[in-house]
């Protein structure tokens, strides 16, 4: 614990539910220094709107009025990167204090995030930032140059130091704070709200591990992690009663919690972990979640004690094709696997979400095709995600395409702005007539009040493609049917919050669902 405390903002970027800065606050405090958590604006699905005047000079004279010497910026998608340096340039015009960055963003490009922040951190952040606010604490008010993962600016010369070794005991990292009210504010339009703005929601994130079993999806950021770290971004799990204990503690704060969400890359496979899981959850915890499962890494015996205790909805993904799947996503799941796997889930009533990614620059007609029939073919009711594909900056996906001449680096996040308009697909978005189609098609295919056998038709029709209007017209329709029902059914589980309407409602993008 620092014997001279200081003062940190840690300030998020359009996401209230930041693990991340929750996690940091409460590294933080624990080691004895004070920090402000400052919650700026919140997402909304397909729609981000640029800082106003209004609202930048509440983030600063809050900064002001609270005194701090550090401020810490999230930069958790590429995408936020023009934003995050004219927010940085204000703090340093009208707080005169460093800001370092860190997020995803800082680690995938460091090179560029160094020239426009003090500092920045590179990599898992929980230790290196303690040791690197320690250290600032022990110092003459210049910022230290020796922390690992830390690239800082020091004059016209930047130090780079090296990343430490990734932490192996992750039970040793305290849970996000959701205790402390005082020092958190939300800030939105012409609101600067005092209080954690998180306090009432609905839904829970947590995670049991990091890393991936996997770790080979060509297009996942774990991609790109594995490179930063000697050896790899390696697997990591935290003990059940680690888990619970954060799970029995968001239950005392979060007073209208009604779900958890596990947001693993993979939930823990493990059967002795399912097995304590399952037992301690059911006992202590009881409240329905959900969890991502890969098409081959499962267990039908896991699942069922999983549902006993309150899963009940699993996430999915899944390819145009196996083409698409082995070619270029590194993935070797067959079209088998993921039918097996969907009769499954099926069969245990669990509510099967299948996300899909669209919108890349290596699929066919006959890839789109071939993930019709596919969706055709897994029983109903499922849901649906569809997702634009997003180039993260350094991922195995990204690297190829810009070499193989499929897309150039104003195509890749950072550059690009596509999660801005585009993270979920919506049928609004300029694509080709062929494109638009088979999405509208996928739209429809897992509606369950729409016939198998009419999808199948209008697949082969001319006509349809002729009056592609009409077919996005009915797949919209279609959708909002959809949504409506799930709003409803939320909202009878209590599950439906304001903040998650202001989120997912944005009319000008319907997400497809």
């Amino acid at each position: 614990m620092s014997s001279k405390p200081v003062h940190i903002a840690l300030v998020s970027l359009y996401v209230i539910e930041n693990s991340g800065i929750r996690t940091l606050a409460a590294v933080l405090r624990r080691n004895g220094h004070r920090v402000t958590e400052v919650y700026f604006k919140d997402w909304i699905n397909n729609r981000i709107a640029w800082p106003t005047e209004r609202e930048l000079r509440n983030l600063t004279r809050l900064l002001l009025d609270r005194g701090v010497a550090l401020v810490g910026l999230s930069v958790r998608a590429s995408a936020f990167i023009d934003i995050a340096v004219h927010i940085t340039k204000r703090i340093r015009a009208d707080v005169a204090v460093p800001v370092i960055w860190g997020g995803i963003h800082a680690t995938s490009v460091p090179d560029e995030c160094v020239a426009a922040a003090d500092a920045i951190c590179i990599g898992e952040g929980e230790q290196a930032l303690a040791e690197f606010v320690d250290a600032f604490a022990e110092g003459d008010g210049r910022l230290p140059t020796q922390i690992p993962n830390f690239w800082v600016r020091d004059g016209d010369a930047i130090i780079r130091n090296d990343v430490a070794p990734l932490c192996t005991d992750l039970d040793t990292i305290p849970f996000k704070d959701y205790h402390s009210h005082d020092d958190k504010f939300y800030l939105d339009g012409r609101r600067v709200v005092p209080g954690d703005p998180g306090r009432n929601d609905r839904m829970y994130l947590v995670m049991a591990s990091r890393g991936c079993i996997y770790s080979k999806c060509s297009f996942c950021i774990n991609t790109m992690l594995n490179k930063v770290y000697p050896g790899g971004y390696r697997y990591r799990r935290r003990s059940v009663e680690n888990v619970i204990d954060e799970l029995v503690y968001a239950r005392k704060h979060l007073p209208k919690l009604k779900r958890i969400r596990f947001d693993d890359e993979i939930f823990p496979l493990d059967r002795d972990w399912v097995d304590a899981f399952c037992k301690a959850y059911g006992a202590k915890v009881a409240l329905p979640f959900e969890c991502h499962l890969h098409p081959v890494f499962y267990s039908e015996r896991n699942l069922r004690k999983l549902k006993a205790v309150g899963l009940d909805s699993v996430a999915i993904g899944v390819q145009t094709s196996e083409r698409v799947a082995r070619t270029w996503y590194n993935r070797s799941e067959t079209t088998e696997d993921i039918l097996k796997a969907a009769h499954v889930l099926h069969r245990l009533k669990l509510k099967a979400c299948y996300q899909v990614i669209m919108d890349d620059p290596v699929t066919t007609e006959e890839d789109r095709r071939r993930l019709f029939d596919l969706l055709l073919k897994i029983p109903r009711p499922y849901e649906l995600y569809l997702f634009s594909l997003t180039l993260y900056p350094g991922t195995d996906l990204t690297t190829r395409l810009l070499k193989e001449g499929l897309a150039t680096i104003d195509d890749v996040e950072g550059k690009a702005r596509k999660v801005f308009s585009q993270f979920r697909v919506d049928l609004s978005y300029p694509r080709s007539r062929d494109e638009t189609f088979w999405i509208a098609l996928l739209v429809l295919v897992s509606k369950d009040f729409v016939p198998r056998p009419l999808l199948r038709r209008i697949a082969r029709s001319k006509r349809a493609r002729r009056h592609l209007g009409l077919l996005v017209a009915a797949a919209q329709a279609a959708n909002v049917a959809k949504m409506s029902a799930i709003a409803m059914e939320m909202l009878l589980k209590g599950e439906l919050s304001a903040s998650l309407l202001r989120r997912w409602l944005n009319p000008r993008s319907l997400i497809t669902q």
